[in-house]
């Protein structure tokens, strides 16, 4: 296990804790150690706000900030497919139509380049 837990760390963010104590075993009992491995991923959500969630006619992205670079946003469908794509500018409101996009759960992300600044669900309901 150790030898896992110290590749997946070479990997970059990955880290590990056991929240179990330590609990001797019986004699004559049989353990099983299980462990969890998580990755830690940072997301910048501040200064974005989405609402409504869900929507119907659209929902809006404002992005709170005096001075900024434009965003890219990208709403994703649950196989994946982009079913919108735009740009929030700093101090701004994107409104997103939900006119043509089927009522159903998408995958949100704001970023810029690789740096994401906001990734949620947004439900679609007409």
């Amino acid at each position: 296990m150790g030898s896992a837990l110290a590749l997946l760390r070479s990997f970059g963010g990955i880290s590990y804790t056991d929240p179990r104590p330590e609990v001797p075993a019986e004699e004559g009992e049989r353990t099983a150690n299980t462990n969890t491995v998580g990755i830690n991923e940072t997301i910048i959500q501040h200064n974005i706000t989405v609402f409504p969630n869900p929507a119907n006619e659209s929902v809006n992205i404002a992005y709170k900030v005096k001075n900024g670079e434009p965003l890219t946003v990208v709403m994703r469908d649950a196989l994946g497919r982009i079913v919108y794509t735009g740009k929030v500018k700093a101090n701004e409101t994107l409104q997103i139509p939900m006119n043509t996009i089927s009522n159903g759960v998408y995958m949100l992300k704001v970023h810029k380049g690789k740096e994401t600044f906001y990734q949620s669900k947004v439900g679609c309901i007409k």
